[in-house]
């Protein structure tokens, strides 16, 4: 029902009234398939990503109890800081620099995307990393399948690869970094 009242120029509006969403019988007040598969997709994709997050990142922590409990640290230091002074807020978790490592080393060896297809607008040639002088082309039009999965796990581009290390995430000196933070081999989400 959101989108068959919605405000004219909203979002909701836009979606309803995208013809591809259009009803046969435009007197049907309900809304089409298409639209509520829409809106399921939107609604489960969102909630379904962050828990299976939350879930990775609590269970990486449970097998690793010293940086649970540095975690927590973090956290605790932070909270008891802003107390009587602030609300917890974007500000005050960018603060939490330690979550933040934890969470994108979580996203690294579990990523809620652990593959994406996309379709080829034009050929594409990639290089042999082997030392050969020989390319592969990928013609217009064909699929290519990114497995992060394995990127985010590729010793190439990660110190350790199958290791909990949120270390990894927290070093300012760009020459000690892994080669996966700097070189754009991190895509927990496709880069989306």
């Amino acid at each position: 029902l959101a989108c068959v009242h919605a405000k004219e120029g909203s979002s909701l509006a836009t979606l309803r009234d995208t013809p591809t969403y259009e009803k046969i019988n435009n007197n049907d007040p309900s809304p089409s398939k298409n639209l509520l598969d829409e809106a399921i997709t939107l609604l489960f994709a969102g909630q379904d990503t962050s828990a299976a997050t939350l879930s990775w990142t609590l269970h990486l922590l449970s097998i690793y109890p010293k940086m649970q409990e540095k975690l927590f640290q973090e956290v605790a230091e932070t909270l008891t800081a802003i107390l009587d002074t602030e609300r917890l807020s974007k500000k005050v978790l960018s603060r939490m620099t330690y979550l933040d490592a934890v969470i994108k080393e979580a996203m690294r060896l579990y990523p809620v995307a652990p593959f994406v297809v996309r379709r080829v607008t034009n050929d594409v040639v990639i290089p042999d990393f082997t030392g050969e002088e020989r390319t592969t082309t990928l013609p217009q039009g064909a699929f290519a399948c990114i497995w992060i999965y394995a990127l985010h796990r590729n010793p190439n581009f990660w110190k350790n690869p199958d290791e909990f290390q949120p270390e990894r995430w927290l070093s300012a000196d760009k020459q000690n970094r892994d080669r996966g933070i700097e070189e754009g081999a991190y895509m927990p989400f496709a880069l989306g």
